[in-house]
């Protein structure tokens, strides 16, 4: 189905033009080309297509609010709206619920909303197996048995743990909440459907929806899967949706794995960590998952450091050469590619005292009773001096010395999250489209070529397929093919800076060590893409194409990628390559990394430096070459692809006049 446009208020007018040209491709294959609709390739294609579809209608952009209980995240999110919209709090029974929170806009009169939605009965029956299969129950069980079992193991525990001192297991808290779960499936099952019952709530009575009492065996609202709060607020962007997620490691597993199976619908990422943990497993965990999801975190993931208003003097650092927090956190930053431009500090106790103070308490005196900083004789905090090694972490913190850092927050949630967000997402959309087009491209012409075959070409598919697997085998054993090429690139390149650029007997004074290299790193590139476009490159595409080329004599033509024969498109795709090495990247750039960050100074002496530039050509080299073989490696999987395509399509061929398949081409060029 093409679009609607009522729901699609995020994306532009070209991307839904984009998305409806290629979806009425696949309308047009449904029906003019069964052979090909039917195929596992194209429903795999269709089922990507679903999925996007559903995020270029999305209404709202989806930020995760991720963080486990206690670490400050419902105060937080309190402080933001100036009221109590939490659900959660310290120590709260969570339900293993989404908690959706949106904005609805001021002065309609019909207040706060909430909305309830309960599982379906496969969302019951997915959550159910893998509480049974984590607590090593048996899925297939009837509820009856798995609750005598769980009854019998939870009364042992409780007996033990009058009897022995030790802890209770690990398990416990999950055998708990899987033994609710299934009473309040048998007493509430009539609430379950499909689609999803959903129902008004009372905002007064937002609590009881997420919330278990733990005076009882059953509650209805255990069966919820998303509660929906509408709240009348100008504090959020109209654009995104704040997904309240327990985050990993916590409590329940039954949280981890709501957390695990959101995680892939989410647009953005709010990580919620406290101060006195800032490299917790937890946070590296739920980081690394975050990192799979997006292929940056630039514009995609915020972390939020609560709790701190709570810093000691060990946090601060009593020495200018001594640890203190903001090292440990820009070390988690870089551990987990997170900018320091996406981080925010917050302590909302500081932040409450400034508002019941109400103007009557001197700022300079809650400076040094709750956040530990001496003032100046202008009223000014003091910061230690270790933070001044990170700057932007500086202004941060500045924020929290003003007022908690609450503002600040709440104008990232306001506005500049989702405009970064809406660009990563566009971006995104736009990538999803080009290769899903390129795909369904492919599929269609390795159709038609299809159709064209005899058994005889079929088997010649075969054969191709076999030589370019091999022929790939041997470009990743062969260390002659690219490792030769690439010594003698180093040593010409090499030799060219030491006899042409740096010689043993010149000298450049120290203060003009960084202009000059410069200088080399402009001249360094320039002879290294010179080298790689007419010897390195070449060495290796040419390498492939004679081996193509002796194997096309035996093995003949067969048409592939809207060539001729394997060798053919090849040799396009070298081709290609070989007119712009634009695809080798920053490999190419001597200076980047930079060899002298603008804040160091230069200690290196003539020598040194020309030691380090010697290996650091040595080192882009080695880059570039491989660079290369990926290179190689994915066009002549992409060219195994395509024929794989075609030898499944043997006995899946459409009959169906030339025309068709280019019409439907065309569209897709």
């Amino acid at each position: 189905m093409p679009i609607n446009r009522d729901l699609c208020r995020l994306m532009t007018e070209e991307h839904i033009r984009a998305f409806d040209t290629l979806e009425a491709q696949f309308c047009r294959i449904e029906q003019a080309l069964p052979q090909l609709w039917s195929r596992k390739e194209t429903k795999d294609l269709v089922a990507r297509l679903a999925k996007l579809k559903e995020q270029i209608e999305r209404p709202r952009y989806y930020v995760g609010f991720l963080g486990r209980s206690q670490v400050g995240k419902s105060s937080t999110l309190n402080s933001i709206l100036k009221a109590p919209v939490a659900t959660g709090g310290a120590g709260a029974p969570m339900t293993s619920t989404v908690t959706r929170i949106f904005r609805i806009n001021p002065g309609n009169g019909s207040g706060h909303q909430v909305v309830l939605k309960f599982m379906t009965p496969e969302q019951f029956r997915q959550r159910r197996g893998k509480l049974c299969r984590y607590l090593d129950l048996n899925p297939q069980e009837p509820d009856d048995v798995i609750l005598a079992m769980l009854d019998k193991l939870l009364k042992q525990e409780h007996d033990d743990s009058h009897s022995d001192s030790r802890t209770t297991s690990a398990k416990t808290e999950d055998r708990r909440y899987l033994a609710r779960l299934l009473r309040s499936y048998r007493k509430y099952s009539h609430f379950l459907s499909d689609p999803p019952r959903t129902e008004r709530g009372e905002y007064d009575k937002r609590k009881d929806y997420t919330n278990h009492p733990k005076d009882q065996d059953s509650w209805p609202y255990l069966l919820l899967s998303e509660v929906e709060i509408g709240y009348q607020t100008e504090a959020i962007s109209p654009k995104i949706e704040l997904i309240d997620l327990p985050g990993l490691g916590a409590r329940l597993f039954s949280d981890d794995l709501l957390t695990q199976t959101f995680l892939p619908r989410l647009d953005g990422a709010l990580v919620f960590q406290s101060s006195e943990q800032v490299a917790a497993k937890e946070a590296y965990d739920l980081l690394e998952k975050l990192s799979e999801r997006f292929r940056r975190m630039d514009g995609r993931v915020w972390m939020v450091f609560t709790r701190f208003d709570g810093l000691s003097k060990d946090h601060l650092g009593s020495a200018p050469d001594a640890v203190n927090i903001l090292d440990n956190i820009a070390k988690t930053l870089a551990d987990n590619g997170v900018p320091h431009e996406q981080v925010l500090f917050v302590g909302t106790e500081f932040h409450r005292k400034l508002l019941e103070g109400n103007g009557q308490v001197r700022k300079p005196d809650l400076v040094k009773a709750v956040l530990n900083l001496d003032c100046d004789d202008k009223g000014q905090a003091i910061l230690p001096v270790g933070f001044k090694r990170h700057p932007v972490l500086c202004e941060a913190f500045a924020e929290v010395i003003r007022d908690g850092g609450i503002d600040n927050l709440r104008k990232i949630i306001g506005d500049r999250l989702a405009a970064l967000v809406e660009v990563e997402v566009r971006e995104a959309v736009e990538t999803d489209l080009r290769s899903l087009k390129a795909d369904l491209r492919r599929l269609v012409r390795s159709a038609e070529e299809s159709s064209r075959l005899n058994s005889g070409g079929f088997r010649r598919a075969v054969h191709w397929r076999v030589k370019l697997q091999t022929t790939q085998q041997q470009v990743e054993r062969d260390r002659e093919v690219i490792e030769v090429p690439t010594k003698e690139v180093i040593k010409r390149l090499q030799d060219e800076f030491c006899t042409d650029l740096f010689p043993e007997n010149f000298k450049v004074p120290r203060g003009k060590l960084r202009t000059t290299h410069q200088e080399y790193a402009t001249v360094l590139t320039e002879s290294a893409a010179l080298v790689y476009k007419t010897d390195l490159v070449p060495r290796v595409y040419d390498w492939i194409t004679e081996r193509l080329r002796q194997s096309h004599a035996t093995l003949g033509d067969v048409a592939l990628n809207g060539h001729s024969n394997p060798l053919k498109a090849w040799e396009d795709l070298k081709d290609k390559d070989l007119d712009s090495l634009n695809w080798l990247g920053p490999v190419l750039t001597f200076d980047q990394p930079l060899l002298f960050p603008p804040e160091d100074d230069i200690h290196l002496n003539d020598r040194q430096y020309r030691e380090v530039v010697l290996k650091k050509v040595e080192c882009l080299c080695h880059r570039a070459a491989l660079k290369i073989l990926e290179r190689v490696k994915c066009h002549l999987e992409d060219l195994q692809s395509s024929l794989t395509l075609m030898q499944t399509a043997e006995n899946r061929v459409d009959n169906a006049a030339p025309a068709v398949f280019q019409e439907i081409l065309s569209q897709l060029a």
